[in-house]
């Protein structure tokens, strides 16, 4: 298990292409809901944040915040196949320059999409709840 995130590459393939049809899925739909408004004159750009807080912070029955919800989910599939497309792309690099290099490559993207997602993960915290302590 030498791969992103300590999968096999089986594992590996099958999540990154998981994550990347769920990533463009998401990211249509977003963008149907909150930037083609904003181009057809139907809302105006000074509404999006509002509109944006409104729709994360609302639930569905039983209170669950299911749009904000789906919202993390696609901030974990962007950081996924950042994490996979860093790791391809130093992977050349990280062979010629040594074992350090290497390591580096290895566990840095899962480190930096780490890192982003618990950034986006609070961004949608705090705009679904005003605050980014629960």
């Amino acid at each position: 298990a030498d791969g992103l995130f300590g999968l096999n590459r089986l594992a590996l393939v099958v999540q990154v292409a998981a994550a990347g049809l769920f990533l463009l899925v998401f990211i249509v739909c977003h963008w149907s809901q909150f930037r083609y408004p904003v181009l057809v004159g139907a809302m105006k750009a000074s509404q999006l944040h509002a509109e944006l807080c409104a729709v994360l912070s609302s639930t569905i029955a039983g209170g669950v915040p299911l749009v904000a919800l789906v919202h993390l989910f696609g901030i974990a599939a962007a950081a996924i196949h950042l994490a996979y497309g860093m790791r391809a792309f130093l992977r050349p690099f990280a062979t010629a320059w040594g074992k350090q290099a290497q390591t580096l490559a290895k566990h840095g993207p899962s480190w930096v999409a780490t890192a982003l997602f618990a950034l986006g993960a609070l961004t949608i915290l705090e705009l679904a709840t005003g605050s980014w302590v629960p």
